[in-house]
């Protein structure tokens, strides 16, 4: 199997922009591409862009902000978008809808200067429109976040449509015979991941990698990526 990834260079998305054509108007489509797109486009088209000079940091925000390092205006966005699980000098952990990850999703990053974004309310229902603009065989939005244990962040997947997400490749063979048990991939994040090579996280403004030629391996399988809360190991 050969992949094929090409980011796309997007002019600046601003609320009330409409995603799907100004990604139709820079290249046609085959309806066998998978399409990724960064996050950060969704919640600025969709007016989730807030200038940090019109929030107003309550008590438990500035006590979050002296334990964090970070500025209470932040923190304020912090409490009200997810809960707050673990802090630590110049980082906040945090959860919502069983998903672990740094300042709630919060970016800074091509937000505007005083500006920060929020993540997309509603990721699958951005995919699922997209998908149905779009001739395309799946929409990933997808995000980067740190992982446990290990350093850097990659890309992830927070919304998708068109696909499922998984692969199982139980009851297969090894190369030694044996049949494989438990074995499921997550499909959606490697995609998702490999997407991050051609995004660009400074200002080559190509919030959106097209990927051709992919063809799963395993069964396809539905579901939530998140874990349930009592099957985390991490919590």
């Amino acid at each position: 199997m050969a992949i094929q990834i090409t980011g796309l260079k997007l002019p600046i998305i601003n609320e009330g922009d409409e995603i799907s054509q100004i990604i139709k108007d820079e290249r046609e489509f085959e309806g066998s591409e998978i399409l990724v797109i960064a996050h950060s486009i969704i919640s600025k088209a969709n007016g989730q862009r807030t200038n940090l000079k019109d929030v107003d940091p309550g008590e438990r925000a500035k006590k979050l902000a002296k334990k964090s390092n970070k500025d209470p205006r932040v923190c304020e966005l912090i409490i009200k978008e997810s809960n707050v699980i673990k802090i630590g000098k110049d980082f906040i952990i945090t959860e919502k809808n069983n998903r672990i990850c740094a300042n709630a999703g919060i970016d800074k990053s091509n937000a505007g200067k005083g500006n920060v974004l929020l993540p997309p309310k509603k990721p699958n229902q951005e995919a699922e429109k997209i998908l149905k603009e779009i001739d395309c065989q799946g929409v990933i939005i997808s995000d980067s976040i740190g992982r446990p244990f290990r350093k850097g962040a990659v890309g992830t997947t927070i919304g998708y449509a068109g696909l499922k997400p998984f692969s199982s490749y139980k009851g297969l063979e090894d190369l030694y015979g044996r049949k494989l048990e438990t074995t499921v991939e997550c499909v959606a994040d490697e995609l998702a991941a490999s997407a991050n090579l051609v995004f660009g996280e400074a200002s080559k403004s190509k919030p959106v990698a097209v990927i051709e030629g992919f063809k799963r391996e395993g069964e396809p399988r539905d579901g939530k990526i998140e874990r349930e809360k009592n099957q985390s190991v991490f919590r």
